[in-house]
């Protein structure tokens, strides 16, 4: 997908940086174990949402009508009204916050 070439490296490369203003250059395994974690989650949090609004317009029995804006906002719009708030993202954001400070909390970062 398109984003990876972007928010994957951004965020691992943001992570990694930040890391070494701790470490030096010299970082441990788990830093840039996390560090790749970050990209990754940054990735999907940018590009999973727009994936999934491409299967479902791409899997329908007649084609959209209208602007790609106006039947991508018209798809969204359909899954929050059938699914409401989509769990994954609520324990996505849970995960991701608990991570944070943990690791906060083990390396003062």
């Amino acid at each position: 997908m398109p984003g990876q070439r972007y928010t994957l490296p951004i965020a691992f490369e943001f992570s990694k940086r930040k890391f070494q203003k701790t470490y030096g250059t010299d970082l441990p395994v788990w830093a840039l174990l996390a560090s790749g974690s970050t990209g990754g989650i940054s990735y999907w949090l940018a590009c999973y949402p727009l994936d999934v609004v491409k299967s479902r317009i791409q899997l329908r029995a007649t084609p959209p009508t209208g602007t790609p804006v106006q039947y991508i906002a018209a798809e969204l719009r359909l899954i929050v009204k059938e699914a409401g708030v989509i769990p994954s993202a609520a324990s996505t954001f849970a995960a991701f916050e608990l991570t944070r400070e943990w690791l906060q909390k083990q390396t003062g970062v």
